[in-house]
Protein backbone atom coordinates (compact mmCIF):
# COMPACT_ATOMS: atom_id res chain seq x y z
CA UNK A 1 0.00 0.00 0.00
CA UNK A 2 1.37 3.82 -1.14
CA UNK A 3 1.00 6.94 0.42
CA UNK A 4 -1.08 7.35 -2.79
CA UNK A 5 -3.80 4.71 -1.69
CA UNK A 6 -3.80 5.98 1.88
CA UNK A 7 -4.38 9.24 0.92
CA UNK A 8 -7.04 7.81 -1.70
CA UNK A 9 -9.19 5.96 1.17
CA UNK A 10 -8.95 8.87 3.68
CA UNK A 11 -11.03 10.71 0.73
CA UNK A 12 -13.27 8.00 0.77
CA UNK A 13 -13.89 8.63 4.30
CA UNK A 14 -14.24 12.23 3.77
CA UNK A 15 -16.67 11.58 1.31
CA UNK A 16 -18.61 9.10 3.54
CA UNK A 17 -19.07 12.00 5.99
CA UNK A 18 -20.67 14.34 3.88
CA UNK A 19 -23.30 12.40 3.28
CA UNK A 20 -26.21 11.73 5.04
CA UNK A 21 -26.01 8.44 6.33
CA UNK A 22 -27.08 6.72 9.28
CA UNK A 23 -24.53 7.27 12.47
CA UNK A 24 -24.48 3.78 12.92
CA UNK A 25 -23.82 2.75 9.31
CA UNK A 26 -21.32 5.65 8.99
CA UNK A 27 -19.49 4.21 11.80
CA UNK A 28 -19.34 0.92 10.56
CA UNK A 29 -17.94 2.39 6.75
CA UNK A 30 -15.47 4.42 8.25
CA UNK A 31 -14.31 1.63 11.22
CA UNK A 32 -13.78 -0.82 7.63
CA UNK A 33 -11.57 1.56 6.20
CA UNK A 34 -9.86 2.43 8.62
CA UNK A 35 -9.07 -1.00 9.53
CA UNK A 36 -7.89 -1.76 5.93
CA UNK A 37 -5.46 0.76 6.41
CA UNK A 38 -4.04 -0.34 9.71
CA UNK A 39 -4.02 -3.79 8.00
CA UNK A 40 -2.35 -2.24 5.06
CA UNK A 41 0.62 -0.15 7.12
CA UNK A 42 1.51 -3.15 9.77
CA UNK A 43 5.20 -3.56 7.96
CA UNK A 44 5.49 0.27 9.57
CA UNK A 45 5.18 -0.95 13.10
CA UNK A 46 7.29 -3.93 12.42
CA UNK A 47 9.94 -1.71 11.14
CA UNK A 48 9.79 0.46 13.98
CA UNK A 49 9.43 -2.14 16.52
CA UNK A 50 13.06 -4.29 14.95
CA UNK A 51 15.48 -2.50 17.18
CA UNK A 52 13.33 -3.67 20.30
CA UNK A 53 13.62 -7.25 18.92
CA UNK A 54 15.78 -8.48 22.16
CA UNK A 55 13.40 -7.32 24.36
CA UNK A 56 11.55 -10.16 26.50
CA UNK A 57 8.32 -7.75 26.49
CA UNK A 58 8.96 -7.22 22.44
CA UNK A 59 5.78 -8.29 21.21
CA UNK A 60 4.35 -5.75 24.09
CA UNK A 61 6.31 -3.27 22.29
CA UNK A 62 4.64 -4.34 18.67
CA UNK A 63 1.46 -4.10 20.32
CA UNK A 64 2.12 -0.58 21.63
CA UNK A 65 3.20 0.57 17.96
CA UNK A 66 -0.30 -0.62 16.64
CA UNK A 67 -1.76 1.63 19.29
CA UNK A 68 0.13 4.48 17.62
CA UNK A 69 -0.96 3.34 14.01
CA UNK A 70 -4.84 3.79 15.89
CA UNK A 71 -4.20 6.89 16.77
CA UNK A 72 -2.57 8.28 13.83
CA UNK A 73 -5.47 7.00 11.57
CA UNK A 74 -8.03 8.30 13.84
CA UNK A 75 -6.42 11.88 14.40
CA UNK A 76 -5.25 12.26 10.47
CA UNK A 77 -6.18 15.14 8.47
CA UNK A 78 -4.82 14.59 4.88
CA UNK A 79 -5.78 18.30 4.17
CA UNK A 80 -2.84 19.17 6.50
CA UNK A 81 -0.25 16.09 6.11
CA UNK A 82 -0.30 15.28 2.62
CA UNK A 83 2.05 12.27 3.87
CA UNK A 84 0.60 9.80 6.24
CA UNK A 85 3.51 7.30 5.97
CA UNK A 86 5.71 10.27 7.70
CA UNK A 87 2.98 11.77 10.27
CA UNK A 88 2.08 8.18 11.19
CA UNK A 89 5.79 6.94 12.14
CA UNK A 90 5.74 9.65 14.64
CA UNK A 91 3.10 7.84 16.84
CA UNK A 92 4.26 4.62 16.32
CA UNK A 93 7.78 5.53 17.64
CA UNK A 94 6.17 7.61 20.41
CA UNK A 95 4.31 4.52 21.52
CA UNK A 96 6.99 1.82 21.26
CA UNK A 97 9.91 3.88 23.29
CA UNK A 98 7.22 5.14 25.56
CA UNK A 99 6.52 1.59 26.21
CA UNK A 100 10.23 0.64 26.14
CA UNK A 101 11.16 3.36 28.63
CA UNK A 102 9.41 1.29 31.40
CA UNK A 103 11.90 -1.15 31.45
CA UNK A 104 15.09 -1.37 33.71
CA UNK A 105 17.99 -1.88 31.48
CA UNK A 106 21.35 -3.24 32.63
CA UNK A 107 24.10 -4.40 31.30
CA UNK A 108 26.10 -7.17 32.76
CA UNK A 109 29.56 -7.40 31.51
CA UNK A 110 30.50 -10.82 32.81
CA UNK A 111 27.48 -12.68 30.77
CA UNK A 112 27.78 -10.75 27.70
CA UNK A 113 24.17 -9.36 27.14
CA UNK A 114 21.94 -6.92 28.20
CA UNK A 115 19.16 -7.79 31.24
CA UNK A 116 15.87 -5.84 31.34
CA UNK A 117 13.93 -5.99 34.57
CA UNK A 118 10.54 -4.06 34.55
CA UNK A 119 9.89 -1.42 37.19
CA UNK A 120 8.01 -2.20 40.52
CA UNK A 121 6.09 0.97 40.24
CA UNK A 122 4.70 -0.06 36.66
CA UNK A 123 1.11 0.01 37.14
CA UNK A 124 -1.08 -3.17 35.74
CA UNK A 125 -4.11 -0.73 35.28
CA UNK A 126 -4.41 -1.27 31.23
CA UNK A 127 -4.08 1.99 29.32
CA UNK A 128 -7.30 2.45 27.26
CA UNK A 129 -6.67 6.85 27.51
CA UNK A 130 -4.59 9.31 26.19
CA UNK A 131 -1.17 9.84 27.69
CA UNK A 132 0.11 13.15 28.93
CA UNK A 133 2.42 12.61 26.06
CA UNK A 134 0.03 12.27 23.56
CA UNK A 135 -1.64 15.37 24.74
CA UNK A 136 1.08 17.05 24.56
CA UNK A 137 2.26 15.90 21.25
CA UNK A 138 -1.19 17.20 20.03
CA UNK A 139 -0.87 20.53 21.46
CA UNK A 140 2.61 20.94 20.21
CA UNK A 141 1.07 20.30 16.28
CA UNK A 142 -1.70 22.53 16.89
CA UNK A 143 0.33 25.29 18.59
CA UNK A 144 3.18 25.16 14.97
CA UNK A 145 0.03 25.31 13.31
CA UNK A 146 -1.63 28.49 14.29
CA UNK A 147 2.24 29.92 14.52
CA UNK A 148 2.18 29.44 11.11
CA UNK A 149 -1.56 30.76 10.45
CA UNK A 150 -0.02 33.51 12.27
CA UNK A 151 1.72 34.90 8.96
CA UNK A 152 -1.44 34.53 6.90
CA UNK A 153 -4.28 37.62 6.26
CA UNK A 154 -6.16 37.43 9.61
CA UNK A 155 -9.41 36.79 8.01
CA UNK A 156 -8.13 33.37 5.96
CA UNK A 157 -6.48 32.56 9.52
CA UNK A 158 -9.51 32.86 11.07
CA UNK A 159 -11.56 31.16 8.58
CA UNK A 160 -8.71 27.75 8.49
CA UNK A 161 -9.06 27.93 12.88
CA UNK A 162 -12.91 27.87 12.58
CA UNK A 163 -12.51 24.88 10.18
CA UNK A 164 -10.46 23.12 12.63
CA UNK A 165 -11.28 24.15 15.55
CA UNK A 166 -8.14 25.55 16.70
CA UNK A 167 -7.84 28.30 19.40
CA UNK A 168 -10.56 29.68 20.51
CA UNK A 169 -12.85 27.94 18.23
CA UNK A 170 -14.68 25.18 17.78
CA UNK A 171 -15.00 22.93 14.51
CA UNK A 172 -17.60 24.57 12.08
CA UNK A 173 -18.99 23.53 8.69
CA UNK A 174 -18.40 25.88 5.70
CA UNK A 175 -21.53 26.80 5.27
CA UNK A 176 -21.51 28.04 9.41
CA UNK A 177 -18.70 30.17 9.03
CA UNK A 178 -19.72 31.87 5.67
CA UNK A 179 -21.81 34.43 7.27
CA UNK A 180 -19.46 35.72 9.58
CA UNK A 181 -17.77 37.03 6.28
CA UNK A 182 -20.51 37.79 4.26
CA UNK A 183 -19.00 34.95 2.21
CA UNK A 184 -20.56 31.84 0.44
CA UNK A 185 -19.04 28.16 1.86
CA UNK A 186 -17.88 27.85 -2.02
CA UNK A 187 -15.62 31.12 -1.11
CA UNK A 188 -14.56 29.78 1.84
CA UNK A 189 -13.85 26.40 0.10
CA UNK A 190 -11.50 28.34 -1.97
CA UNK A 191 -10.19 30.48 0.91
CA UNK A 192 -9.44 27.11 2.71
CA UNK A 193 -7.98 25.31 -0.59
CA UNK A 194 -5.56 28.12 -0.65
CA UNK A 195 -4.29 28.76 2.60
CA UNK A 196 -4.15 24.75 2.88
CA UNK A 197 -1.63 24.26 -0.35
CA UNK A 198 0.89 26.85 1.53
CA UNK A 199 0.54 25.02 4.66
CA UNK A 200 1.98 21.82 2.90
CA UNK A 201 4.57 23.40 1.62
CA UNK A 202 5.72 25.18 4.39
CA UNK A 203 9.15 23.41 5.72
CA UNK A 204 8.83 24.05 9.33
CA UNK A 205 5.52 22.02 9.77
CA UNK A 206 7.03 19.15 7.64
CA UNK A 207 9.64 18.72 10.02
CA UNK A 208 6.94 18.31 12.82
CA UNK A 209 6.87 14.84 11.24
Amino acid sequence: MTNKDVIGLFERVDKLKSNNLPEEQLDKEIASIHNKIIKGLSFLVYSNAKSYRKFPNYEDLVQEGFIGLIRAVKRFDRNLFPNFFVYSERWIRHSIKRSASRFDVVYCPNKNRVVYAEPADVGAEEETNETPEDVLFVKETCQRVEEILNDFPDRDCEIIKRIFGLGEFKPQTLREIGPFYGLTHERIRQIKNKVILKLRKNESLNELY
